[in-house]
């Protein structure tokens, strides 16, 4: 008879292995083939497995502002060496502020919006290119 360790052992390989086949794109069906275990265990095992994301996901405008805090702590904590001219310290001070400015969208291509009439620009007819040495009328 397995031990208790020995049955838990087996069981996180089992999960494990329906994680990396269901994250791979296969089926619950191919799944449960592939590691011949019953279609119930392969859903209760991908129904635990969404469950558990679920709880442990973290808001991005959490994680937005937690990687702000972060790079003005790191501003914070050169800005000493930055103001006695330590070249190292001010390349880093810029990379740091080129992120922020990427993170709040202030180096963002201007958007433009133009209005096109279809119906219009279908109407427009053609003209061809005359150079202008064809046009004279020296004969």
């Amino acid at each position: 008879m397995p031990s208790r360790k020995n049955k838990k052992d087996l069981l996180e390989k089992r999960r494990s292995d329906v994680a990396l086949l269901y994250k791979a794109g296969y089926s619950q069906r191919r799944i449960a083939n592939e590691l011949k275990i019953a279609l119930g265990t392969v859903n209760k095992d991908i129904t635990l497995f969404r469950k558990l994301w679920r709880e442990n996901q973290v808001e991005v405008e959490d994680v937005f502002y937690l990687d702000v805090q972060r790079l003005d702590d790191a501003l914070s904590a050169i800005a000493s060496m930055v103001l006695k001219g330590n070249l190292k310290a001010i390349d880093r001070w810029i990379r740091i502020m080129e992120r922020r400015a990427k993170m709040f969208g202030y180096d963002a291509p201007t958007k433009t919006h133009t209005d096109v009439d279809i119906k219009a620009a279908n109407q427009i007819k053609y003209v061809e290119i005359v150079p202008p040495d064809l046009l004279s009328n020296d004969d």
